[in-house]
């Protein structure tokens, strides 16, 4: 059985940021408790404190618990890998972001089912720190990144969030647009999301 400190971690995980009443009613513990835990939690470096954009009333802050970014899975490794490849010939932004879609997906098992094929993504996307998951809509797909793992560096390569739509479009054949972006500093928006807008007109 997981204790209270578990499973208070566990939920700020899995909503991206929570407040003390939001994990005191989930997990049915009082708020004192919980305090306690989270104090213990903030010390031993495995959340974070930060101040929200929606207090709860005039005058008085709101105040949140996450992960911290540099806790977070990610996906460095691969990336560079990936950029010391001899056959890396680039000369944008665009360029950059198709030629890591292409090498990532060259990775991935393909399937001639679709559900098999975003199973597949999904099992890799995960594999590699993104925390992903799916929903069903009448286009197509929509795909849900509950992390970013690029965080530290995606302000100075923004064309990371390209590679992603990039990756999505070429192993699963649809258009994407990306209609959500995580905002880690206010805990506004939990979630990346890329929302599929028509299927392409290409072969699979």
């Amino acid at each position: 059985m997981k204790t209270i400190r578990e499973l208070t971690l566990e939920f700020i995980h899995k909503n991206q940021a929570a407040s003390v009443t939001e994990i005191s009613a989930a997990l049915h513990v009082t708020r004192m408790d919980i305090r306690y835990h989270l104090k213990q939690l903030t010390a031993d470096g495995k959340i974070e404190r930060f101040r929200s954009v929606k207090p709860v009333s005039k005058g008085r802050p709101t105040y949140l618990y996450r992960i911290p970014s540099q806790a977070e899975p990610n996906n460095y490794r691969q990336i560079a890998k990936i950029l010391l490849s001899p056959n890396l010939k680039i000369n944008s932004e665009e360029d950059l972001a198709v030629f890591l879609a292409n090498e990532m997906a060259a990775e991935i098992p393909t399937a001639r089912q679709q559900i098999r094929r975003i199973n597949q993504l999904m099992r890799y996307l995960n594999d590699h720190g993104y925390r992903a998951g799916w929903e069903a809509f009448h286009n197509g797909p929509r795909i849900i990144f509950r992390n970013c793992p690029y965080a530290e560096i995606l302000g100075d390569y923004p064309e990371l969030c390209k590679m992603d739509r990039r990756l999505l479009e070429m192993y699963l054949s649809f258009d994407f647009e990306q209609v959500q972006k995580i905002d880690r500093e206010t805990g506004k928006y939990p979630s990346c999301i890329f929302t599929a807008n028509h299927r392409k007109l290409k072969n699979e």
